[in-house]
């Protein structure tokens, strides 16, 4: 503790980081101090290390030994977040979703955002509990026009995806991720089509004609009663309904 602390003192980050934790958990020797604990991780995040970021934040966001300030907290696990640190991702994910996990944020919802986010924490391969829950959300929210066509909502891809022939909506990386989220998809399928069929036409614009569905692949098995899932169409690069 005396060379961290040493360290510390001199402007290591890392150190920084490390003693911060040490007076957070009470540990090494150090009495449980949260203000402490605060006051080197802002030394550490102020030099740009993702952990000390994302630490800082959630006591910001939770107003553990200083006031709590939520839109501070967005700020600090988004500089995380952008690093590549995996719980930032996943909070600030949640944040942007408004209302989770912080009631009564003042910060607009912004799901496309949210969900690239999380996209990225479910691509993670170090933490499975938080690749785990970034799915969770993303298919919680997955009735959201914006997050149903930001990812993947089965595993978190953003590239190469493929529309959903029916819909247009929702994007999926593949026939696998389409088939496992076709229960939860289904009725978020027929809104999605519903309001782009539904809404008032502008003059002259043509509808779009879905493309041909795909052949089932061979191994495939479909239940008896079970709806058949809507096939993938390549999304297009022109828009969907064009003027005449």
């Amino acid at each position: 503790t005396r060379w961290c602390r040493l360290a510390a003192e001199q402007g290591h980050a890392v150190s920084q980081y490390n003693l911060g934790v040490n007076f957070c958990s009470g540990s090494a020797g150090l009495p449980q101090d949260d203000r402490e604990a605060a006051r080197w991780w802002r030394l550490a995040a102020e030099q740009g290390l993702a952990r000390a970021q994302a630490s800082l934040a959630m006591y910001y966001t939770l107003g553990t030994g200083i006031p709590r300030d939520v839109s501070e907290g967005a700020r600090l696990f988004r500089l995380a977040a952008e690093q590549g640190q995996a719980s930032a991702q996943l909070f600030l994910g949640q944040i942007l979703f408004a209302g989770e996990p912080v009631a009564g944020s003042v910060l607009p919802a912004a799901p496309g955002e949210a969900a690239r986010f999380l996209a990225q924490a479910a691509q993670q391969t170090g933490g499975e509990a938080s690749r785990l829950e970034a799915l969770a959300l993303l298919s919680a929210h997955a009735q959201e026009p914006a997050v149903a066509s930001a990812c993947c909502i089965g595993c978190g891809q953003t590239r190469k995806l493929k529309a959903c022939s029916k819909c247009l909506t929702a994007k999926f990386c593949g026939a696998v991720c389409q088939r496992r989220m076709w229960p939860m998809h289904k009725q978020s399928c027929k809104t999605f089509t519903a309001a782009a069929t539904g809404g008032a036409a502008q003059p002259g614009a043509k509808p779009a004609v879905p493309a041909p569905a795909a052949p089932a692949a061979p191994t495939a098995l479909t239940a008896p009663t079970a709806p058949t899932a809507p096939t993938l169409a390549t999304v297009p690069v022109v828009a969907a309904v064009r003027v005449a």
